[in-house]
């Protein structure tokens, strides 16, 4: 059944040493009529805030404005992700090596609606036998993944990690696997993406993955964040963290802060990336 209330919260950190000093994610926390709509844009790249910031506002107001969305959501939810990228690449935002991850969780009647597009990633924490249980809504999209990795090389894309010198002196390879493009110098570290033009040849998509959940009297909280949070935090973790606050700004505000802490405790306080997290109280 549906919840009858529902409260919103979100909180971000800015990178650090990543080479820029504006904050590249764009969040989502907005009610309308009967609707509620959160998400995270994370942006990446020279323009990547842009990207990102474009790609939120779009999407949302295509959801909002949609004739499907009583009758088909999944269908409204593509046509928003839709739209928005086709008028991204007319936007004058240069896109060629800059772009965005799109996770986008519309609760209505009584149902959560999910888009996915890149890394970041939706959690839903439930009540089950006493505790809260961590229930993964999107499946990050990486050339980690076996299937997105065949679709990628099915598209001829080249999939490897970064080259970087190493210690020793010597060049090795360095980080995760990234999608390249046909020159091999620029690489993504997802299977999709909003925007990313120059790797779109290589397989690299901006389809969504939509999901719809009906909502169960023991579901809490749906926690949105970017990879700069699920890098350093599990998703059981999250939720444990975010039932614990009544306050959902407050819960937001607390997983950024440990996820903070931990890029600090990995780096030495050299590194971060962006951080932002968005939490809906449903129950």
């Amino acid at each position: 059944m549906a919840t009858s209330r529902v409260e919103l919260g979100l909180f971000s950190k800015t990178s650090r040493g990543k080479g820029h000093e504006m904050n590249q994610d764009s969040m989502l926390a907005e009610k309308r009529d009967r609707a509620h709509i959160v998400g995270v844009y994370d942006g990446h790249g020279d323009d990547g805030h842009h990207a990102s910031k474009f790609t939120r506002d779009h999407i949302s107001e295509a959801l909002k404005r949609s004739s499907e969305l009583e009758k088909d959501p999944e269908k409204a939810m593509r046509m928003a992700y839709r739209a928005a990228s086709s008028d991204l690449k007319k936007s004058g935002i240069n896109t060629s090596a800059s772009g965005c991850t799109a996770v986008t969780v519309l609760r209505h009647n009584g149902k959560l609606v999910v888009g996915n597009v890149g890394d970041s990633r939706a959690v839903l924490g439930r009540a089950v036998g006493g505790r809260v249980q961590a229930v993964e809504l999107t499946s990050d999209q990486t050339p980690s993944r076996p299937d997105e990795r065949q679709r990628i090389l099915n598209a001829k894309g080249k999939v490897r990690p970064s080259m970087a010198i190493l210690p020793g002196g010597q060049l090795g390879y360095v980080g995760a696997d990234r999608v390249w493009d046909s020159s091999e110098m620029y690489g993504i570290a997802m299977s999709r993406s909003i925007g990313d033009d120059m790797v779109k040849k290589s397989g690299v998509i901006d389809t969504p993955e939509v999901s719809t959940r009906k909502i169960a009297p023991g579901d809490k909280v749906v926690i949105v964040g970017s990879d700069g949070i699920w890098d350093c935090v599990s998703s059981q973790e999250a939720v444990d963290i975010a039932s614990k606050h009544k306050n959902p700004n407050d819960a937001a505000k607390a997983l950024t802060k440990l996820a903070r802490s931990r890029w600090d405790q990995e780096t030495g306080g050299t590194v971060s990336d962006d951080i932002s997290a968005v939490v809906m109280k449903i129950g």
